[in-house]
């Protein structure tokens, strides 16, 4: 089965052909403009496999740094339209124009636009693959009415720096070595929960929760931005830290249980991602 990319060399050499079609006069240009409308459409099925691919991947992971690639996916499925309307209705007037030279010139433009396109569709297909993302989810858990991290947490906190560096060498040993140099961008993510302990007075209460919720994030984020300055002495990586409080809220995938002390509620959530940006 062709790649994306496989087909799109495919896709280069037909578009070499309209141009040597263009200028031949054993080939009718109804032709030539025949076989670059047949390129469009499979540039579009080219363009909607990678937005398939690339929506697969977000659905997952709303956090996923694929998402930016989506707008560009986007805009390719916008020019792919006009360039078909424009090839279509100079189709219709080459039948009234008497000038071969016109219509030459015209499929030529077409067709320059065509391998713009294909270029897009590759350098979008080629960033995406070399993300290869995984994420790295976890949580340490606080005690009641506390943000201070325990000591079974700074280890689990240690093993999300540990499982970062292994997905670091893993990158650097990619392709022979093709992305040692390369800056690894590392995105982590922190949510912070707290259980409904609190004053009688429901408002109070939520308020100080969600203060106690933000001061949970912060702690972790503290603690991670710490060992991830250590990282970057050895390794090339641009780190980014999201931490946010979300205080009584429930976390993901946990069923209230009507109890107002619930451990698991007092917790704060991680996801870290590490992925590269390659856009030649």
């Amino acid at each position: 089965m062709l790649t994306i990319r496989n087909k799109l060399s495919v896709v280069l050499l037909i578009i070499v052909t309209l141009f040597i079609s263009a200028c031949s006069s054993s080939k009718p240009a109804s032709v030539a403009y025949k076989e670059l409308m047949e390129v469009i459409r499979e540039l579009d099925k080219n363009n909607e496999l990678l937005k398939d691919k690339i929506t697969t991947v977000v659905e997952k992971n709303e956090n996923s740094p694929a998402k930016d690639l989506l707008s560009e996916v986007n805009k390719n499925e916008e020019l792919i339209k006009e360039t078909r309307r424009k090839v279509e209705l100079q189709a219709q007037k080459r039948r009234t124009s008497k000038s071969r030279k016109d219509n030459i010139n015209k499929l030529n433009e077409a067709a320059s636009t065509v391998k713009q396109i294909q270029g897009n569709i590759h350098n979008l297909d080629a960033a995406f693959e070399a993300r290869k993302e995984e994420v790295l989810a976890s949580d340490v858990s606080f005690d009641v009415g506390s943000y201070q991290l325990k000591e079974y947490a700074y280890a689990r906190l240690q093993e999300i720096i540990t499982d970062l560096e292994k997905q670091i060498l893993d990158w650097d040993s990619k392709e022979q070595g093709t992305y040692k140099e390369d800056t690894k961008k590392i995105v982590i993510r922190i949510t912070g929960h707290t259980d409904l302990i609190g004053s009688p007075n429901v408002s109070k209460r939520i308020k100080v929760n969600q203060a106690l919720s933000e001061k949970r994030a912060t702690q972790v984020a503290d603690y991670l931005e710490k060992e991830l300055s250590k990282l970057s002495a050895n390794y090339s990586i641009d780190a980014v830290i999201n931490s946010k409080g979300v205080g009584e809220k429930l976390p993901p995938g946990l069923v209230d249980d009507g109890s107002i002390d619930n451990p698991k509620r007092r917790v704060s959530i991680i996801q870290a991602i590490v992925y590269m940006e390659i856009m030649h």
